[in-house]
Formats: C-alpha cells, structure tokens, sequence
C-alpha cells in the first residue's frame, strides 16, 4: 500500500510541476476535434498527448494507467470478490481498475480541454480552466466543506440512495453476524478507490462529454440530463439492473459544475466523499465471506 500512495504522490507532483498544460505545440491555431482524440485517449491513455507534444502528460497518464493494469495482473486471482469485499488482495485488484480509470479519465479530460484551447469561440462557457493536478487533489480540498452545495450534496445523496434502495428492495437486511467495525486498511482501501471514481468518472462525463453535449443542445440542463442518463448507463449490470441513484447524482454532480462556471473541482470531491461513506458502510457490514448485510450496497449503488 506504501508504494501505491507513493506513486499517488508522484503522479499528482508530475502534474503540479508542468505549466500550460494544454498549449499545443503543433499548428496550435487549427481546430481540434473534440470527440476523437478524447475518445482514442480513452481506449489508450497519453495518446493524444503524444500527438499534440504533450509528451511528459501522455507518460503519467500511460504510466498510471500501466500501474493499473499491472496490478490487475498482479492480483488477477481475486477479480471475483465484490467491491465491498475483506479481502485485501481483492482490494488491490479494484484499486488497479481505478488507476486504469484514472490514467484515461484524466487523459480524455486532457485531450478534450486542448480541443477547447483551439476552438475558444465555440466554448466560451468555460470559463474555468483546471489543470489534472486540480482534479488530482481535488479530492482532499476540503475548503468545499464551506460550501453548502458540498455538505448538503453528499447528504442528500446518500439519503436518496439508501430510500431508493429501501424502496425497490435491493440487498440483504439480515443484520445478524455481522461486526460493525472497519479496520486501518479499510480507511486506506475506501479512500484510494473512491478518489479513483471521482477523478476519473468526473473527468469524463462532467468534464468532457456535458460540455462537449452542451455544444450542440445549447441548453445546460439538457446537456446535464444527457450526461446523467449516459452515467447511470454506464453503471449498469448484474448487480445493478436499475441505476436510478448513479442517475440522479450524475444530474447533480453536473448541476453543481455547471454552478461553478463548469469548474468540476467540488463534483470531484463530493462524488469521492459518497463513495468513501459507501465503502466503509460495505465493508462494517460485510461478514467473513463478503455477504453484505445491509440494503445499502456499495456494489449497487457506488458511483
């Protein structure tokens, strides 16, 4: 866990140490398009920072998303556990499928905001420009906790969540055998993961696809809808056939960007803190063979 904090560590100095970072050093005057290259970045993290001249962002990115797949591989044995798992080893293998996150995440965010660079005319709505080391530490800037959007957000968030899933009946509420109690490595585990979530899925629907949305709707409440609706899909699955709750926060996690001048710093930190709330809840209420006993699931309802 030592070295992963530390690369943590390194990953966000790297960033913080690089100025301009979406200048582009060839032809910086012809429009980029800002679908592809995001959406290449994506699939093969740094790839449009190589092509712009953004060489030393393509190599975080690529080595992140590298240190992710590694310890995928590394810990491959224990990809069946469930997110709210006991199992350390299980843990480091979620944790890979975040950095992999990360690196694409902050790559597509990269790609899009050097589009934005090129075309200022066709996204004078951003007014802000974050850097990756924003988004990187946004996560544990905790001056958002002045801000009622925050506080509220996160428990509005999960009071819906556990209603909504108290409504439609998802998860278990036998409450027997269960030890309400987290360890050290649970706080570590929980922290890391969901600051993974925050910074990458925020990078990606509210800091690419709602403003690359918005400028054909030019409508942000339409463009937010159609973000929202796009990551509660993108949440999907076996264990979670009804994503209502991912849909909704995604709408307000955008409603809270689109506030800040389509800044996403805040939506970062309130996405990482619901989920950090969510894994430890997991994690108390799971027994020594990973059944969850409450009706609020971290595998259901994690954003």
């Amino acid at each position: 866990m030592r070295k992963v904090f530390l690369i943590l560590l390194l990953f966000s100095n790297a960033l913080w140490a690089e100025q301009s970072p979406y200048d582009l050093k060839y032809e910086p005057n012809r429009p980029r398009s800002f679908w592809l290259p995001p959406l290449f970045s994506a699939l093969l993290p740094g790839f449009d920072q190589y092509v712009e001249g953004q060489s030393s962002y393509g190599f975080v990115y690529t080595g992140t998303a590298a240190v992710g797949l590694g310890l995928q591989y590394a810990f491959k044995d224990y990809s069946d556990y469930s997110l709210d798992t006991q199992n350390d080893n299980a843990r480091m293998y979620q944790l890979g499928g975040e950095f992999w996150k990360v690196g694409l995440g902050l790559s597509s965010f990269h790609s899009f905001r050097s589009a934005v660079k090129s075309r200022p005319n066709d996204f004078s709505y951003l007014k802000v420009e974050e850097t990756p080391s924003d988004l990187a530490l946004s996560p544990v800037h905790f001056s958002y906790l002045s801000r009622p959007t925050t506080y509220l957000g996160i428990a509005g968030i999960l009071v819906a969540d556990v209603l909504i899933a108290s409504l439609f009946n998802y998860g278990n509420e036998d409450n027997q055998n269960v030890s309400w109690h987290v360890k050290g490595t649970d706080f570590l585990f929980a922290g890391a993961l969901s600051a993974g979530a925050g910074i990458s899925e925020e990078a990606v629907f509210r800091g690419w696809l709602m403003p690359a949305t918005n400028y054909y709707v030019k409508t942000p409440w339409v463009s937010n809808a159609i973000t929202a609706v796009l990551f509660g899909a993108a949440h999907l699955g076996g264990d979670n056939s009804f994503p209502l709750p991912q849909a909704l926060a995604g709408y307000y996690f955008g409603w809270v960007a689109q506030r800040n001048d389509w800044a996403i710093g805040e939506s970062i930190f309130i996405h990482t803190w619901v989920d950090v709330i969510a894994f430890l809840v997991g994690y108390a209420t799971s027994d020594d063979n990973d059944k969850n006993h409450t009706f609020y699931l971290p595998v259901n309802f994690s954003f």
